[in-house]
């Protein structure tokens, strides 16, 4: 179990499969994140990551949208 642990980061973390940009709208990034079968995309702004959105806060962000109306 401790060999396990002090193992480096790159070889326990997954590639980036696919990015979104951070002005496309959550449409775009949630069909991207289906299409692709991802929960979680690196946001990119002038070629540099500026965050993550996860499937999770596009479900939750349309669900407030839609609960409100």
């Amino acid at each position: 179990m401790k060999e396990q642990a002090n193992r480096q980061v790159s070889e326990a973390m997954s590639p980036i499969k696919v990015t979104v940009n951070a002005d496309n709208s959550l449409v775009e990034a949630l069909a991207l994140m289906m299409s692709e079968n991802v929960g979680l995309m690196p946001v990119m702004q002038e070629n540099k990551v500026v965050g993550m959105i996860r499937l999770s806060d596009i479900v939750r962000v349309i669900a407030r949208f839609v609960l409100e109306d």
